[in-house]
């Protein structure tokens, strides 16, 4: 049997404490309410936070994002991978992912803090759902 870890957070909210303890395993989905929410939106949007890597499919937006934001080009990012022009050109524009090695040095050269950065996760619209009923008084 193999033993995972419980972590928790602990919200404090008036003279109540409140504890969320969420089990993680290769298949958890968390999303989160309204937390990336536009000021005026009016409907009520389920953020994912966290998937598992059961459930994680690949997006390599973040290449080209982060690069761009540092101000690199292809052949700068390429360079200091180790790697062809060609090679890094296939994982920013998603026809091939780098391995654990590669996506690591990838990271630490865009400043990217999170695998996280780099998981498909759309957000989900519940129209049905009253925030009213969840949050008390």
């Amino acid at each position: 049997m193999s033993k995972w870890k419980m972590p928790h957070t602990s919200i404090v909210r008036g003279d109540f404490k409140k504890e969320l303890r969420i089990g993680l395993t290769p298949t958890t989905k968390i999303y989160m309410l309204n937390i990336y929410n536009k000021d005026g939106e009016t409907r009520n949007i389920w953020w994912p936070i966290y998937f598992g890597s059961a459930v994680t499919e690949f997006d390599s937006w973040a290449f080209k994002f982060y690069r761009e934001r540092n101000g690199f080009t292809q052949k700068h990012v390429a360079d200091a991978v180790e790697t062809s022009v060609r090679t890094y050109q296939k994982w920013e524009s998603g026809d091939s992912i780098p391995d654990g090695y590669n996506l690591i040095r990838l990271m630490n050269i865009l400043n990217i803090d999170s695998v996280q950065e780099f998981i498909k996760k759309e957000p989900i619209v519940d129209e049905k759902i009253r925030v009213e009923d969840w949050i008390g008084d």
